[in-house]
């Protein structure tokens, strides 16, 4: 089995990582009122920049080693699962055991262990929707692409892009759409590989983490007043991973380098387990601490 070729960190990456996990938890964060009152409109596309990123280093991961069989992808994919389970699975076990311990609350408790097994959507399980997306889609897409040339790949993902993006989004579809939005995600994240490789050809690299920082930053600002709609976010996401990616400058700040090591290791289960920690938070903040907050929309 060909084995992944060793590569550098990029702490800007883990930085902005860490930036969009806590912006999707306060997006779904307006729950604890019970009431429409979002504290980050734009939150819930930021999901997409979790995308993209899977997208990114599936295919570097598969140009770092041309020659896997479909043995190595569905190891590959086997391996990446096992982070979504050591992530999701402790979490939802809490979650479970205080429905069941404080609210005697039964109905269900056994869909919802096989769901989180087995990775699929249960009926208090719901942030599982795109590790349900992704499992048959990454294997898939790693074999199209380990059997066709560089220029289909950017066809391809560019058509997909676009089709989904800027077209079926805006209007009503029978296809399944969490499906459709991961397919499109990885698609984002390929496109995002390429154009980096063209902005490291012809873009200095301090230039290059300047241009990917003010564009992450305007799509931030933007999701914050909530006038940041899919199109401009996903132009914005892909220009600012690919200028950022297409860098090999590291930050020399501590504070920077702090929060980019905090990055590389939690934006991802926090991302993975973001409802849990929402419905967690409803929890503590009414039994434990006594406050006002509505929690009807929650399982527990």
């Amino acid at each position: 089995m060909a084995e992944c070729s060793i590569k550098v960190r990029n702490g800007y990456i883990d930085v902005w990582r860490l930036v969009a996990s806590f912006v999707i938890v306060f997006f779904h964060s307006w729950r604890l009122d019970g009431v429409d009152n979002y504290p980050y409109m734009g939150g819930k596309i930021f999901v997409e920049f979790f995308f993209f990123v899977t997208g990114y280093y599936t295919i570097y991961h598969l140009k770092s080693n041309p020659n896997m069989t479909i043995r190595d992808i569905l190891l590959y994919t086997y391996r990446k699962y096992c982070n979504f389970w050591s992530c999701s699975v402790p979490f939802t076990v809490i979650l479970l055991l205080i429905r069941y311990i404080f609210f005697h609350k039964k109905n269900g408790i056994l869909r919802d262990i096989v769901a989180m097994t087995f990775l699929i959507k249960g009926e208090n399980i719901d942030q599982l929707w795109y590790l349900t997306a992704l499992l048959p889609i990454i294997p898939l897409i790693m074999y199209v692409l380990s059997r066709t040339k560089t220029v289909i790949h950017v066809i391809i993902s560019f058509f997909v892009f676009c089709f989904y993006y800027f077209i079926l989004q805006f209007y009503p579809s029978h296809f399944p759409v969490f499906y459709c939005r991961a397919v499109a995600g990885m698609a984002g994240g390929i496109m995002v590989y390429y154009t980096s490789v063209f902005f490291k050809r012809y873009t200095n690299s301090s230039v290059a983490i300047g241009f990917g920082n003010i564009a992450l930053i305007i799509s931030l600002i933007m999701g914050y007043i909530n006038i940041l709609d899919f199109r401009l976010a996903v132009t914005l996401f892909v220009l600012g991973l690919s200028f950022i990616l297409a860098s090999e400058k590291q930050t020399n700040n501590y504070i920077l380098q702090r929060i980019a090591y905090c990055g590389e290791k939690y934006s991802f289960p926090v991302y993975v387990v973001h409802m849990s920690i929402v419905r967690l938070i409803a929890f503590l903040s009414k039994n434990v601490f006594h406050l006002d907050v509505k929690i009807q929309y929650f399982f527990i």
